[in-house]
């Protein structure tokens, strides 16, 4: 498979987004088609975005203190109190809560705003874990509670659990273990903590962030497949169809043991390999539709209402649209040379 013409689409999305994160472009007509016997190619060869949306957001944030139905304690029929650690960069943890805009605050925070005043937050260095002191959660059966069920499985909803509590990263935050509903809806609240006492610890290195990389998705269709838990609307357990385009890793930039100093550009540059590239099925491209999502297949949170459509949440990118020979069928082997749709070179207009 040779390549015979490319061109390239430079690409601003700023003033193309709607209410949401798609992007809807239109072409000239006639402008992308290719002749019978031939194919299209498109390739990522730069992708430019800045960082306008926060490491704590709405899909990450949100966790439950949970009291137990003392008449059905191994139910999950209890009472479901809704925190959320305050949006924003929080660029290092703290030693302690006592270190302002650090994350060991912001924590602090969500439970002072939540009624629980007698608590301190505090991170280890050494194992990367957070700890949570408070008499208040330790002389009662109360538990902190990291929910992930995904969409497809939300066959129970407790009462005061949000749709965002009910499914947040928030366990990836505090280095938890999230509680997720079996293929039947059912779910036990088991502890996303280790508690001892009035202490709550960690069971794996806490993290300032939950998202590694995000996802370009165009809809003209291809033969790439993803696992089931990157679109969070999915109920099969073996991988699907993908309209994932490409995956531009976020650059988290160094970490020290307490801060982060990350860059506020994402920039993703091809170095020949064109890793993001997909064969058409189709001989023309009239529109097609961008949209970035996260790693489970939701758009990227905004900071606030209209963010999209106000253009705060645009991207750049250099597309490579390329015409390429594609292999002689068997019916064209006894056609004279210089009829072969192979032997064709076409012309972009």
């Amino acid at each position: 498979m040779s390549s015979t013409n490319q061109r390239n689409i430079f690409i601003d999305t700023e003033q193309y987004h709607g209410s949401d994160n798609k992007v809807q472009l239109l072409f000239p007509s006639q402008t992308l088609v290719v002749p019978q016997g031939f194919g299209m190619k498109l390739s990522l060869q730069q992708f430019t975005m800045k960082k306008t949306f926060y490491n704590i957001n709405e899909y990450n944030n949100t966790f439950y203190i949970y009291t137990p139905d003392p008449t059905n304690p191994a139910t999950v029929l209890g009472l479901y109190q809704e925190l959320k650690i305050p949006e924003g960069d929080y660029y290092t943890f703290g030693a302690t809560s006592s270190v302002a805009n650090s994350l060991c605050k912001g924590i602090q925070t969500a439970f002072i705003v939540g009624g629980i005043t007698d608590v301190t937050v505090a991170y280890d260095e050494i194992d990367r874990k957070l700890t949570i002191t408070s008499p208040f959660l330790g002389t009662t059966i109360k538990k902190i509670l990291f929910l992930q069920v995904p969409p497809s499985r939300q066959v129970f909803i407790p009462n005061n659990v949000t749709p965002n509590g009910l499914f947040s990263d928030v366990a990836e935050i505090f280095g938890g273990k999230s509680i997720q509903q079996d293929l039947s809806g059912q779910f036990t609240p088991v502890e996303s903590m280790k508690k001892t006492l009035d202490t709550y610890t960690s069971f794996y290195p806490a993290s300032l962030y939950s998202m590694e990389n995000l996802r370009l998705v165009v809809n003209l269709g291809n033969s790439n497949l993803e696992t089931p838990n990157m679109d969070a609307n999915s109920s099969t357990s073996v991988c699907i169809t993908s309209q994932t385009f490409a995956t531009i890793p976020l650059q988290t930039g160094t970490f020290d043991g307490l801060s982060l100093i990350e860059p506020a550009m994402i920039i993703y540059k091809d170095d020949g390999d064109e890793v993001f590239s997909i064969k058409l099925q189709q001989n023309h491209i009239d529109n097609c539709q961008f949209s970035i999502v996260d790693g489970k297949g939701r758009p990227i949170a905004e900071v606030d209402t209209n963010q999209y459509k106000n253009g705060q949440m645009s991207y750049q990118m250099v597309l490579r649209y390329e015409i390429i020979e594609e292999p002689y069928v068997a019916n064209q082997s006894n056609m004279p040379s210089g009829n072969r749709t192979g032997n064709l070179k076409p012309q972009l207009n």
